[in-house]
């Protein structure tokens, strides 16, 4: 769960930033995919997609967390 927290509270900082920190944040990795876009085209086409809804990305983060930990507490209690 603190994963799914501090993922989440990273990606709102840098989706709230001023733009001109938030257009810094990106140049750096436009320079790298513009490197291998040629050699991986499937890796290039993920990282130039459109944001994600950081609402439902989160929400679907932090469920499948607690989804995973509650059966494995279930698996282990013999449930």
């Amino acid at each position: 769960m603190t994963g799914a927290v501090l993922a989440e509270a990273a990606w709102r900082q840098a989706a709230a930033g001023p733009a001109a920190t938030l257009a810094d944040w990106q140049r750096g990795p436009a320079d790298y995919l513009a490197h291998v876009a040629g050699r991986y085209p499937h890796v290039a086409a993920r990282l130039t997609a459109a944001a994600p809804d950081i609402e439902a990305a989160s929400e679907t983060r932090f469920t499948l967390g607690l989804d995973c930990l509650l059966d494995g507490l279930q698996a282990r209690l013999g449930g």
